[in-house]
């Protein structure tokens, strides 16, 4: 792990997770908190289009919060820096590119 960086406020996380299906989740960064760490709240998503039959492709809303802010201290591994939303979930900056998502009547 290399020296942590802050992500700016207003930067959108992306979240992918899942067993037999992929979870995308987006956060978006409300607040730095010191050198290290940052304050981020969900943020709903929307369809953009499908992707085969069961998958579609999700973006952000930014600015549509969904849940409460928490705190994360911003890592860096390699070349990709972002923060652990759990024990299963790394979020880091959203490339911009809608992500594909498993629609939730299929997987597990």
């Amino acid at each position: 792990m290399s020296q942590n960086t802050i992500i700016p406020i207003g930067s959108i996380l992306c979240c992918t997770w899942g067993y037999g299906q992929t979870n995308i989740d987006y956060y978006e960064v409300v607040a730095l908190c010191g050198k290290t760490m940052i304050k981020v709240r969900p943020i709903a998503k929307r369809a953009t289009s499908d992707h085969g039959v069961a998958h579609y492709k999700v973006e952000p809303i930014p600015g549509s919060f969904i849940g409460e802010s928490f705190r994360r201290k911003v890592k860096t591994y390699g070349s990709i820096t972002g923060i652990e939303i759990s024990s299963f979930q790394w979020g880091s900056v959203w490339s911009g590119d809608p992500q594909i998502e498993t629609d939730a009547r299929y997987g597990h």
